[in-house]
Formats: structure tokens, C-alpha cells, sequence
């Protein structure tokens, strides 16, 4: 990935929860696999801290 560097501490700042970001893209991965009236799912941003991910806007179509 390319925010790899960001992710793991970048110029002295703590590293992020990087298996928080796992965990929130597995679970993504899970809710368009068994939620088949999902078209699309858009996270921007998707802040990362010490311990969590968190969604700060995000959109969600639907099927049509």
C-alpha cells in the first residue's frame, strides 16, 4: 500500500491500528458478499488512530 510508511509511524508519529483497517475491510468485504442490494460503499475518510478505524463520512447505494 502506499500509505504503508503512514500506517506504521511516519516521521516520529505513533503507528496507527493496522489491524483495525484490516478488520474494517474484512468486514466491508463481508457486508457487500451477503448484503446483495448493496451497489457501492464509499468511506471518505477513513480516519485511522492508535486503536481504532472510523469512518468520518460515508456513502452507501443501493441497487436498483
Amino acid at each position: 500500500l502506499r500509505i504503508a510508511k503512514l500506517i506504521a509511524g511516519y516521521r516520529g508519529q505513533a503507528p496507527a491500528a493496522r489491524d483495525a483497517l484490516i478488520d474494517t475491510v474484512m468486514r466491508l468485504q463481508s457486508m457487500l458478499t451477503e448484503t446483495p442490494d448493496i451497489a457501492e460503499i464509499e468511506i471518505n475518510p477513513l480516519a485511522l488512530t492508535k486503536t481504532d478505524a472510523i469512518a468520518l463520512d460515508a456513502l452507501l447505494r443501493e441497487t436498483t
